[in-house]
């Protein structure tokens, strides 16, 4: 059976964040992450499910390489690094859609300079009919233009929840960001299919996408992990090199440890960079105080 793709609408109203100069208050950060923790613990922190659901583990099954066609998938495909159709990605001559790429393209990187695209994988997920919701493991993050920093992303940028964003020197998978608000885990009820792509160098490496740095495909074998440290060896299997180190909280007490110490922070600053940078981003919603 033919996959028919449906992606995200280019027309889809994208609303920018109001007052991004707007001053962070310590005493706001804290009373914030005071809710957050007490939300934690009784899981009502959007994308906190997303640890134990396969947000960032698992393989992709169905997916094959450019020019072929791929249905289904195992719910576990969000482990991946993926693009969802209609993303636009930075190449040496412009934006590109990222299907309208092919094998060769050259793309600018942030570690090694110009790269040749060495392969592109695809696959899609489909629904029955439109009142099924999608499971929450394919479900693509959304990141309003704007989230990160002025003009970063400069418009929505969906990617899969494990696909990591480059901020501040290290990769952040991105269900790590997720607010519910300027970074969300979309519903994707627009969308019929849901289609990812994967973009594979010669290396692991951040590439432009929307306007935002964003990391290609990390080819694993064996079980998915993530890892603090380049090639670091996790449970017996030695991951291949990453570009940057990858900041996930991975647990979710983790994220309760995370937000105990951003609520004690205006006393003493214990926070850690993914700490810091995902308050960052909070501060920019004027809804957060």
């Amino acid at each position: 059976m033919a996959c028919i793709v449906a992606s995200y609408d280019p027309k889809r109203r994208t609303t920018p964040l109001p007052d991004p100069y707007r001053q962070p208050s310590n005493l706001a950060r804290s009373r914030r992450s005071i809710v957050k923790a007490a939300s934690i613990l009784s899981a009502a922190v959007p994308g906190l499910p997303l640890i134990s659901r396969g947000a960032f583990g698992g393989n992709s099954q169905g997916g094959n390489s450019q020019g072929g066609n791929s249905q289904g998938g195992n719910s576990q495909g969000g482990g991946h690094r993926c693009f969802l159709r209609g993303t636009r990605i930075r190449t040496l001559n412009g934006f590109r859609p990222v299907e309208r790429l092919s094998v060769g393209d050259v793309l600018p990187t942030v570690f090694t300079g110009p790269a040749p695209i060495r392969e592109i994988r695809h696959f899609c997920y489909e629904r029955q009919g439109r009142n099924e919701a999608w499971p929450l493991g394919v479900r693509p993050i959304r990141i309003r233009p704007s989230a990160i920093e002025d003009n970063i992303p400069h418009a929505d940028l969906y990617l899969s929840a494990a696909h990591s964003l480059y901020i501040d020197g290290v990769l952040v998978p991105a269900w790590n960001l997720v607010n519910g608000t300027s970074v969300t885990c979309d519903d994707a009820e627009h969308l019929d299919v849901i289609e990812y792509f994967h973009i594979i160098l010669d290396q692991h490496d951040v590439i432009d996408a929307e306007g935002a740095l964003c990391d290609t495909f990390l080819e694993m074998t064996g079980h998915t992990a993530m890892s603090d440290d380049r090639g670091e060896e996790y449970h017996g299997t030695v991951l291949p090199a990453v570009c940057a180190p990858i900041a996930s909280y991975r647990r979710r007490r983790n994220v309760l440890k995370s937000r105990l110490r951003s609520a004690l922070s205006p006393i003493v600053d214990l926070r850690r960079p993914l700490d810091c940078i995902r308050d960052r981003i909070e501060e920019r919603i004027p809804s957060a105080c």
